[in-house]
């Protein structure tokens, strides 16, 4: 283990070059992770941050992140950060800020898709999806999945169906 608190644990990756980074990243640990950054950057190769355990991150530490990447390109010889397993809200906030195009910043891409990918094609109805359905009721209330029988409209206008 490389550096822990109650709110941040960082540990070495197992088989690469970098950090894995789990709890949260406030202005409280802010030193903390730039201290580990610079140490790990301080090698002759690019490395990872695997943040599948973060759980919070403000916008000093995201901004530490994103400088780490760009000091890694600047000194020359290509050098990037790259980041992995990216938490949706992350990769959400570094895309409004632009930051992921920052240069020496690689994100890799989800394992999954963080939101359900809708259908591009259109919905097709059915005419058994769209009839209405009459299910076994007290007062003889319909179950549409469809439009309500007229009857039942002009009850409701009466006040027949009020509480």
């Amino acid at each position: 283990m490389i550096a822990a608190d109650r709110l941040l644990r960082i540990t070495p990756l197992a088989g690469c070059a970098g950090l894995r980074i789990e709890g949260e990243l406030d202005h409280s640990t802010l030193p903390t992770l730039r201290r580990e950054l610079a140490t790990v950057a301080s090698g002759d190769h690019g490395f990872c941050v695997d943040l599948s355990g973060l759980a919070f991150i403000d916008g000093g530490c995201l901004r530490a992140l994103v400088n780490a990447a760009a000091e890694l390109h600047d000194g020359g010889r290509d050098r990037m950060l790259t980041l992995r397993s990216v938490p949706p809200h992350v990769r959400r906030l570094l895309e409004l800020t632009g930051w992921q195009r920052t240069p020496g910043l690689h994100l890799l891409p989800p394992a999954r898709p963080a939101w359900p990918t809708p259908d591009p094609r259109p919905a097709q109805l059915t005419h058994e999806s769209t009839a209405p359905r009459e299910v076994d009721a007290p007062s003889g209330v319909l179950a549409a999945t469809g439009v309500a029988r007229s009857s039942m409209s002009s009850d409701l206008h009466r006040g027949a169906l009020a509480p």
